[in-house]
């Protein structure tokens, strides 16, 4: 080239210079989009030098294009993350928003967010926007069959002329159905699973997805993650404080990682950082503010760090202190092994609840704990810390142990009480049923709760059968304790019926407000049944004491009787006839006697005043008395050697009339009753396979068996017969089966029955034999009435009773002196004691009205003479005295009316004992 001279640029310059100072005046105002024509510059040196600029400013323009771009990039990814953390907006509406944001700036048609159905095995559109004039499409689901090409993969972009064969027609499907033909995809990351994806799409389908999209659908990604999780993480602090460590682990690696991303990213993120740091800082606040034990342990058990509830727990003031300190050296030795193993756990499935130690403090005082534990993993996901919450349950536990023992009493309580409970809330709904309840109502717990209590707690009243009143309903109008009426029926579950006493009172919270009702009832179908038969008792009671009396009076006559005939038989010699009547009328008079033992019987008392006699005159002259104008006969099997028996003869008498009296009433339409007697011997032990074991005392007895023919007793009533009141006859007292038993368990004997229902029935009844030959030889012999001057002193308020029996004393030669009273009595004593004439024989009255008895005077008597010689004499020969006559001081006993035999025999032997 050649050289060019400063005249020729001077020229060219002075001949150009407009258009030189019009592109230099372009350059200095940053027009660079306008086009500059050097071309027409001539071809010279200078003109290279324009041509080289030329390409400086293409150069700069497209520089400046992309400078352009770059801003515009940067803003979009602003813009998307303020409106990721907008507080204000749910995830939903965040990711609407990114949509309307990102969407125009990359003209795409749509931008979708499709969710994963894992149990349906769909992906369906839940959210989306689209460009203007494009049709929705959201519902829109793909198949398992086709997003299962996703996964894995970081990015997927698809279109109508690059399909992957294997799904190329399900894929032009849903092109086809959408209007799709350029597709990108971007998945949700996630634990264990993918939740979703973003998608664009485009219906070019020349349209090549550039890395600026892709980068943004990325970060859209990226933040809608970090947002879900935010989120998660602040739900899941304010629902569980027991998830707390676990949240705060996850919330604050997100914080701290978006934290770092926005660092790395652009400047412009600071603020959006500063946001992130005062989240953290609440939720330190948080864990600050636990009333829980929050700290952060190392795998080998170190603390890493702890909230001020922490120290506190373990006994320090300082956070230094404890950092750094081993978990495992505050745990019990008891608890160690537990408390590793449970690590170990944790370590290998991520987490431990609930699990309970007893810790150490500082000062070697121990606590307590429950402790939970989750693992903490870096991002590479491996352990190296756990986040554990630690409680003091130590007020709690003993709280539960008090509430415990408190539940476990009342249940005790109501358990051991014999009423039954049932608790109900102010709306009649069953709460508790006790067991009693249970029995009573045949209702258990599991079946009533939550029924209405009239379900099973069913009553009516006992007459109309009308349902009764509801308990829950009248205690609340009442506003307190409610007694209900006693004439009420319980039907139970199984229809069985009994009638109860029952009560109903509030159960008040704290403020006295009620809240519920507790019904207290028992089953009073025995009471009312007892209080029956003591009111027919009290009857009976009135009739004794009626009866005792009637019969003490009848038998003071008797004696009068009895006594005169025997001195009137002794006075004839000759004239069989007559004596023979007088005996009759003797044998009469005694039969009189049975009647006021049998009235006796009602009386209380009834001990037997036994003595040796002969079981076969008794039963002879009893049964022939009984069966006396009866359509039924008799038939006595009766040995002569037949033992004599130790036993009150009237009472006795009364067992067979009783017998004999049920055989005959058995018996309508005529028939026998044999009657039988045998000696029988029981031994000390009885041999397995005999007929009967008898609860009797080894020894002698008189087995007597009773046996008719008539309709028998069915086997239902056979248990039942010896019941006080239980008869199967109309009008009949149901007593008389009732006496005969009590009287031979007196007896120390025991009666049996076997009946066959239309054949008959067989009563047998064992009674204590004498006990030696020497006792039955004294019974035999009959001791001479002879005074020989011999003096005694007979009380009695009864006139006659006096008289016959100072005669019949006087006639075998005593000397005697009669008395009304125990007064008089005592009197007459103590003066012929003190004269050196004392008494050899007292006959005393047990019973004297209005005046001291034979009971008090003996008292007396004895502390005049310890030895004197006193015989109790009584009409009423069921009082206690009688029976047991030595143990009152008395040395023999007489029971109005008396025989002669009788009589001789005890005066004589207490005289020959003198």
């Amino acid at each position: 080239m050649e050289t060019t001279t400063i005249q020729q640029y001077k020229e060219y310059v002075g001949d150009n210079l407009d258009q030189i100072k019009d592109i230099l005046s372009r350059i200095t105002c940053g027009d660079y989009s306008s086009d500059v024509d050097i071309d027409t510059i001539p071809d010279n040196e200078f003109a290279e030098v324009l041509r080289s600029l030329k390409v400086l400013i293409s150069n700069y323009k497209d520089a400046n294009r992309s400078l352009h771009k770059q801003t515009k990039y940067d803003n979009i990814r602003a813009e998307i993350w303020k409106t990721a953390f907008d507080k204000s907006l749910t995830v939903s509406q965040v990711i609407e928003r990114l949509f309307e944001k990102v969407g125009p700036q990359f003209s795409i048609m749509r931008a979708s967010y499709y969710e994963f159905d894992l149990e349906n095995k769909t992906a369906t559109c839940t959210l989306q926007w689209c460009g203007k004039g494009m049709r929705p499409t959201r519902g829109l689901q793909i198949p398992e069959s086709v997003y299962a090409h996703f996964l894995g993969q970081e990015y997927v972009s698809i279109t109508s002329r690059r399909l992957p064969d294997s799904l190329k027609p399900q894929i032009q499907d849903i092109f086809k159905q959408t209007g799709v033909n350029s597709f990108l995809a971007i998945l949700f990351p996630d634990a264990s699973h993918p939740a979703g994806f973003i998608s664009f799409s485009d219906n070019d389908p020349t349209r090549e997805w550039q890395e600026r999209e892709t980068d943004i659908l990325r970060e859209i990604v990226k933040i809608l993650v970090a947002r879900i999780t935010q989120s998660e993480a602040e739900e899941a602090l304010r629902q569980a404080n027991e998830q707390l460590e676990e949240q705060v682990r996850a919330r604050t690696d997100e914080l701290r990682g978006v934290n770092a991303r926005l660092r790395e990213d652009v400047e412009k993120r600071k603020q959006m950082h500063l946001t992130l740091e005062e989240n953290e800082e609440r939720y330190r606040a948080l864990i600050e503010t636990s009333p829980d034990s929050i700290a952060m342990i190392d795998l080998q058990g170190n603390f890493m760090m702890v909230n001020n509830v922490a120290v506190e727990m373990h006994g320090y003031n300082d956070k230094e202190v404890l950092l750094g300190k081993n978990f495992f050296d505050f745990v019990v030795e008891k608890d160690r092994l537990q408390a590793r193993e449970a690590s170990r756990h944790a370590l290998s499935t991520g987490s431990i609840k609930n699990i309970e130690y007893e810790l150490l403090r500082s000062d070697g005082s121990t606590y307590l704990a429950e402790m939970s534990a989750s693992l903490l993993r870096d991002s590479h996901g491996n352990a190296h810390a756990f986040i554990c919450i630690i409680r003091d349950i130590s007020v709690r536990k003993k709280a539960e142990q008090e509430l415990e023992a408190e539940k476990e009493l009342l249940d005790v309580t109501l358990r051991s009480i014999s009423d039954g409970v049932i608790s109900a809330d102010i709306n009649g709904r069953v709460m508790s049923v006790n067991s009693i309840a249970e029995t009573l109502t045949g209702w258990q717990q599991d079946e009533a709760d939550s029924r209405y209590l009239e379900d099973i707690f069913s009553v009516v009243e006992q007459t109309s059968r009308k349902p009764a009143e509801n308990p829950v309903r009248k205690v609340i109008e009442r506003n307190g304790i409610v007694y209900f009426r006693s004439d009420r029926l319980l039907v139970a579950k199984n229809g069985y019926e009994c009638q109860i006493e029952y009560s109903g009172a509030p159960i008040r919270d704290r403020k006295g407000s009620i809240i519920g009702v507790v019904i207290v009832f028992r089953d009073v179908t025995e009471k009312q049944k007892l209080e029956g038969e003591v009111f027919k008792a009290r009857k009976l009671e009135s009739i004794g004491v009626l009866a005792g009396g009637i019969a003490h009076d009848f038998n003071n006559i008797l004696t009068g009787i009895v006594t005169n005939l025997f001195m009137a038989k002794m006075n004839i010699r000759s004239n069989d006839e007559v004596k023979q009547l007088i005996m009759e009328a003797e044998k009469a008079a005694f039969r009189a006697s049975r009647l006021t033992k049998q009235l006796l019987t009602f009386s209380k008392g009834g001990s037997p005043v036994k003595e040796n006699a002969s079981i076969k005159e008794i039963i002879e002259d009893s049964v022939g008395f009984c069966l006396s104008g009866s359509n039924v006969d008799y038939k006595l099997s009766l040995p002569a050697e037949l033992w004599q028996v130790e036993v009150d003869r009237g009472q006795v008498d009364q067992v067979i009339n009783n017998l004999v009296i049920n055989a005959d009433q058995a018996m309508p339409q005529g028939g026998t009753v044999s009657v039988g007697a045998e000696n029988i011997t029981i031994g000390e032990t009885i041999k397995e396979g005999t007929a009967s074991i008898l609860p009797l005392m080894p020894g002698n007895y008189v087995k007597i068996s009773i046996e008719d023919e008539g309709v028998g007793i069915e086997p239902d009533n056979i248990e039942k017969i010896f019941d006080p009141y239980f008869s199967t006859k109309p009008n009949a007292s149901g007593l008389g089966l009732t006496t005969a038993f009590s009287i031979v368990k007196k007896h120390d004997g025991h009666i049996t029955v076997r009946s066959i229902p239309g054949k008959g029935s067989r009563f047998v009844f064992y009674l204590p034999a004498v006990k030696s030959e020497e006792d039955l030889e004294e019974t035999k012999e009959m001791l001479p009435l002879r005074g020989a001057g011999n003096r005694v002193l007979v009380m009695d308020d009864d006139e006659i009773v006096r008289l016959v029996v100072q005669r019949l004393l006087k006639r075998a030669g005593y000397e005697v002196s009669c008395t009304e009273n125990g007064e008089d009595t005592i009197q007459r004593y103590r003066t012929a004691f003190q004269e050196g004439k004392p008494f050899d024989v007292v006959i005393m009255d047990l019973t004297v009205p209005g005046a001291m008895g034979g009971r008090e005077a003996i008292k007396k008597l004895l502390q005049i003479d310890p030895d004197a010689k006193v015989i109790v004499f009584s009409g009423y020969s069921n009082d206690p005295v009688m029976s047991n006559y030595k143990e009152f001081g008395f040395s023999g006993v007489i029971a109005k009316p008396f025989s002669i035999d009788e009589f001789t025999r005890v005066i004589g032997r207490i005289m020959e004992r003198s």
